[in-house]
């Protein structure tokens, strides 16, 4: 029986103590043993990403550099028109 009395087994405690202990172990090693892959894998996937970080900060760049290029000349577009009309108004 598991529970007597409102209190866990003391086999069954143990036997669950054991069984965690036992997957923590297994946990540790493969991480342990995995930890040279990653570290592998993120050595060669690192430029690519530096790479892509910096060809999206470009693309951002020449964005907003076209929007004000056109904000500008939309700007410089509609001045003109304005002075034209003062000068034909006169």
């Amino acid at each position: 029986m598991l529970i007597r009395d409102g209190h866990y087994d003391m086999e069954f405690v143990g036997f669950t103590l054991l069984a965690v202990e036992t997957v923590q172990n297994d946990v540790k090693t493969l991480a342990g043993a995995l930890k040279p892959c990653m570290m592998a894998v993120w050595a060669f996937l690192l430029p690519g990403v530096k790479t892509l970080a910096r060809a999206l900060k470009l693309c951002l760049i020449a964005s907003w550099a076209f929007i004000l290029l056109a904000l500008v000349a939309f700007g410089l577009f509609f001045v003109r028109i304005k002075c034209d009309e003062l000068i034909n108004m006169s």
